[in-house]
């Protein structure tokens, strides 16, 4: 039913918690040659390095709370949708 949503935004979300492979290899190495790696126990990270989650975090909040005030009857689908604008603003 979610299959779609479970690999794409779950796993994008969830990998970095998780003990997933690639989660080990993107926080605690570094690969120094073709076949050499090296431990890195604290990883300097630039505010660059979360902008895919930044990114994300904002139009799922948006949709879910679309989502709860429509099931709800709220009326708030003017300030959801001034909401939604602001936002497409900010990420053009």
């Amino acid at each position: 039913m979610l299959k779609d949503e479970y690999f794409a935004v779950y796993h994008i979300e969830s990998d970095k918690i998780h003990n997933s492979w690639q989660a080990l290899m993107s926080r605690h190495w570094a690969r120094v040659s073709d076949d050499d790696f090296e431990l890195v126990l604290y990883r300097d990270r630039s505010l660059e390095d979360y902008d895919t989650y930044l990114d994300n975090a904002p139009p799922l909040l948006l949709d879910a709370t679309g989502i709860v005030h429509h099931e709800l009857n709220a009326g708030k689908q003017e300030k959801i949708a001034a909401l939604w604008k602001r936002l497409n603003a900010i990420r053009a």
